[in-house]
């Protein structure tokens, strides 16, 4: 690829942009706004937290080791507990 079409698919995707960074900017606003309809301080939610490159910069560095089951697991069981009981306070078993 010479420099003018490098420069050229530049100045295109400024006007245009592709690939995951407009995915993830429009994904984590649905999110956010989702989330905004039940939580307790709305005016505090902000985008960066929806945003996976946020999720990605906070490893460790050195790269991440694969999860097992166990530890999968775990934390599914660990959400479940702590929806069960947030529903339970709210009054809202079995629905």
């Amino acid at each position: 690829m010479s420099s003018r079409e490098f420069s050229s698919w530049r100045a295109y995707y400024e006007i245009e942009p592709w690939g995951f960074g407009p995915q993830e900017i429009q994904s984590a606003l649905i999110a956010m706004e989702a989330s905004r309809q039940t939580a307790k301080h709305p005016g505090r939610l902000r985008i960066q937290d929806y945003m996976v490159s946020k999720l990605l910069k906070l490893r460790k560095p050195g790269g991440s080791k694969r999860q097992t089951a166990e530890e999968m697991m775990a934390l599914m069981k660990a959400f479940a507990a702590a929806h069960n009981n947030y529903r339970t306070r709210k009054g809202k078993r079995g629905e």
